[in-house]
């Protein structure tokens, strides 16, 4: 059977097709504008018939002569409403699907969507879907990450630790020190001799006062030691019993202040090692921020994987029991209730290290994101999209189906896929496709 001849009395120009009715043109893609050759000379043999009948009667009319006039206005006033809708309306929807992309080809040249035939591809579907699933964007040398994925890159996660750089409570002043002990004696009615209350004063100056100094800069070993040889108060009495019921009695609150920042010291000499640690890995976190910020894909997974690592390591360590430095040989002179006292706190507990977990969680969603952008995975992604996009021009929309649902990232280019995967379920989805149909013409 032999094909029909069509012409678009909107852009003018003339095709052949089978079908022996079109209802849009293939190169202007105009609706109700197209008619066959064969039918429009009739058509036009029937007007100049009339208009000749019409020209017969030697009479002109000026009313009806304005009347065309006006009847022509409209019908061009009406094509120009409604094609300056339909191009507000493509316009929109070029600025929807291509802000990231930009469509290939210059000015004045033919892309290769606009050569195909629009009747052989998916007829099923508008021509604004036609257009959308045979554009071809042209991609970025290197993988650029949109917002969402910005936003996980510049998401920064805070260190939660159980550490403490404090003691329990305030340090003594000698001043503190010696109204402690006269509260004490006007309490318990008793007044120390005044030598024996030098002696206090001068193991308090000699060996508190130190500690505390040792403290401020840093040294906690010393600080324990000192505060424990703090304890070694001179004897009261011969009688051990009258030295624990005068001495140690009225010297009561300093003695459980001093025992309760052992125990801290203990804890914060147990946890000094995974502190820096600690601190060290919360800087390495830090300087992943640069990388990512430059733009440096492949130098920040690098450090990601290095960061999760220590992180792992470090978290496998919390249910350790840190080994403790023994205490100075002093104490096996100190009363034997205050040893009983030490020797409980010389067991630190689990340490505290700093509380990864959401660190961890934060790396992994980074690593997601930086493993999509490295050259190797962009550049296999764009190599995935582009046989995805000679599926479609060769009509196999199956396997343009099936490739394209494979990207996975990055996001930007994930967008494109979904966009054409939403058309191209259309017609794979169809009981006898336009893949096959495209096939058999």
């Amino acid at each position: 059977m032999g094909n029909y001849r069509f012409i678009c009395s909107h852009c003018g120009k003339s095709f052949e097709s089978p079908a022996s009715e079109v209802k849009e043109c293939p190169f202007c893609f105009w609706s109700s504008s197209v008619k066959r050759e064969d039918e429009l000379a009739v058509e036009k043999k029937r007007l100049s018939r009339t208009a000749g009948g019409k020209t017969g009667i030697g009479s002109y009319n000026p009313l009806y002569f304005a009347f065309k006039v006006l009847l022509a206005l409209a019908l061009v006033g009406s094509v120009g409403y409604f094609g300056y809708l339909g191009y507000r309306q493509w316009d929109q929807n070029q600025k929807k699907t291509g802000s990231f992309f930009s469509v290939q080809g210059e000015k004045g040249e033919t892309s290769k969507a606009e050569r195909l035939v629009p009747d052989t591809v998916a007829p099923e579907l508008s021509s604004q879907e036609r257009d959308l699933l045979l554009r071809e964007v042209s991609l970025p040398e290197r993988a650029v990450a949109s917002e969402a994925e910005k936003i996980i890159l510049a998401r920064e996660v805070k260190f939660k630790t159980g550490w403490s750089d404090q003691l329990p409570s305030p340090a003594w002043s000698l001043a503190q020190y010696e109204q402690m002990i006269a509260e004490q004696e006007r309490f318990y009615k008793i007044t120390l001799p005044r030598s024996y209350k030098k002696k206090l004063t001068g193991l308090f100056e000699n060996k508190y006062l130190a500690g505390v100094g040792a403290f401020a800069k840093g040294d906690l070993l010393a600080t324990r030691d000192l505060f424990i040889e703090s304890l070694l108060f001179p004897p009261y009495s011969t009688n051990v019993q009258k030295h624990r019921g005068v001495a140690l009695t009225m010297l009561k609150p300093f003695i459980t202040d001093t025992l309760s920042k052992i125990g801290a010291l203990n804890q914060m000499v147990a946890d000094q090692n995974r502190r820096q640690q600690g601190k060290e890995i919360e800087a390495e976190y830090g300087s992943l921020f640069a990388l990512i910020q430059e733009g440096r894909w492949e130098e920040a997974i690098l450090k990601l994987d290095q960061l999760q690592l220590v992180a792992t390591q470090m978290q496998s360590l919390t249910q350790e029991r840190p080994a403790m430095p023994p205490y100075p040989s002093v104490v096996g002179m100190i009363d034997q209730d205050i040893q009983r006292s030490l020797a409980a706190l010389s067991t630190p507990g689990v340490s505290s290290t700093t509380d990864l977990l959401h660190v961890r969680e934060d790396l992994a969603q980074k690593k997601d994101v930086l493993v999509d952008l490295s050259d190797e995975a962009y550049n296999k992604a764009i190599a995935i999209y582009q046989e995805g996009m000679t599926f479609v021009r060769e009509g196999k929309y199956k396997d343009a189906f099936r490739v394209l649902s494979t990207i996975r990232g990055p996001e930007t280019l994930r967008n494109q896929a979904q966009t054409k995967l939403a058309i191209l379920a259309k017609v794979v989805s169809l009981p006898e496709s336009s893949e096959t149909r495209s096939r058999d013409v």
